[in-house]
């Protein structure tokens, strides 16, 4: 269900405009409102839901969570959305409020304020101020660690910080965070969770007093994703994500991890080569097929846009290699295997590398259990001709 946010006239239009997916999920869905989940979360399985209908997170988060974490376009246009509210205000709450809001506006139409409205009698924060916070600024809120760790990797101190400038009014925003902050260990090359905080940021800075002692390869500030903004990585983090990220259990935190290192390359924070070797290290083993598509996408762009031109043939060529071996190593009939097939094809339109392989798939000789689609049969025949060789025995 969605409804239109009408907010005052001192928002940026795209703001106003922001669409805003409303928190049902299965379990307190009416009948109707069930059958929608259940036939969404078929459309995000088999691939075919569309990037407007559902987010890239919350297509492999599965229906029972599928309206209530990020929605594309909420985010994009503001940054709120109602999974921070309800981190916010706690799950009894949240629930409480939306099933007012539900009962009160069936059928109609409502504006953002009546939401609110109908949540601020469940709970004692301030919801309006939150929104002032949250919907009547812009530019995301970087959110980074400052991790002292002593010579057995256990940390001694730890603080958690935000810096955001508004870039219309060029003021500096401030916004409350609702945290659980996750450190990670290293144990025979995989990674596991050693302790998860609650921190509630409020200012610019808070310090998280409980993770002294405790040992952490790893710390990921916004595990479960309860807040909104832009996470960067300490420089231990980042070295243990490119050689490990793929061993992280949760699908969450792991697209969370992949997307830190992407961002710090998109903003010119770390080499494109960093971001390519991470790949190459780490998208084999990813077991999501979902992040491996979203990461798949962003590392072509890393090579292609932001890669020295001198280094490009020889990152296509690390990519093909891997591309090839993932393939065959694909479980018979999966999602992996499809979209490892997928980047055979997108691969092959910049290396000769991969032209034996793309020509093989396109003539019908696939690995069992992969069905060569149209969609695919159309990306192999692009990919040839690409490299100017469609036709060609």
């Amino acid at each position: 269900m969605r409804t239109k946010v009408s907010l005052a006239r001192s928002v940026p239009p795209a703001m106003e405009m922001a669409r805003t997916v409303l928190p049902e999920t299965t379990p307190n869905a009416s009948a109707p409102g069930g059958n929608f989940l259940a036939a969404l979360d078929d459309t995000v399985q088999s691939g075919t839901a569309s990037g407007d209908m559902v987010s890239t997170f919350a297509r492999y988060l599965g229906s029972d969570n599928v309206l209530v974490r990020h929605d594309t376009v909420w985010e994009n246009d503001g940054g709120a959305r109602p999974a921070l509210v309800q981190a916010l205000i706690g799950t009894e709450a949240f629930f409480a409020g939306a099933r007012d809001y539900f009962a009160a506006h069936a059928f109609g139409s409502a504006t953002f304020n009546d939401l609110l409205g109908a949540l601020q009698p469940h709970t004692d924060h301030d919801l309006w101020r939150w929104a002032d916070a949250w919907l009547r600024t812009t530019s995301p809120s970087v959110l980074s660690a400052s991790v002292e760790r002593a010579g057995d990797g256990r940390i001694t101190s730890l603080s958690v910080h935000q810096e955001c400038t508004d870039r219309i009014s060029g003021e500096r925003v401030i916004r409350p965070h609702q945290l659980a902050i996750a450190g990670y260990s290293l144990g025979s090359a995989v990674l596991y969770m050693r302790f998860v905080e609650s921190v509630t940021l409020t200012g610019e800075s808070a310090e998280v007093p409980d993770a002294a002692g405790r040992r952490a390869d790893l710390v990921l500030l916004n595990a479960g994703d309860l807040t909104y903004g832009i996470v960067r990585l300490d420089e231990t983090s980042r070295q243990v994500a490119a050689a490990h990220l793929s061993t992280l259990p949760d699908d969450l935190d792991r697209g969370a991890v992949w997307t830190a290192l992407w961002n710090l390359t998109r903003d010119g924070l770390q080499p494109a080569a960093r971001f390519v070797d991470a790949f190459v290290a780490q998208a084999p083993s990813e077991p999501n097929a979902m992040i491996l598509r979203i990461v798949a996408g962003q590392v072509q762009t890393a090579v292609g846009r932001y890669l020295p031109a001198a280094e490009r043939h020889a990152a296509y060529a690390a990519l093909a290699g891997v591309a090839r071996n993932a393939l065959a190593g694909a479980p018979a009939g999966s999602d992996l295997q499809r979209t490892w097939a997928e980047l055979v094809a997108e691969f092959a339109s910049h290396t000769d590398e991969l032209v034996p392989d793309a020509q093989a798939l396109a003539a019908g000789e696939v690995p069992d259990g992969l069905e060569l689609t149209d969609s695919l049969r159309w990306r192999l025949t692009a990919a040839l001709v690409r490299r100017g060789v469609w036709g060609d025995a």
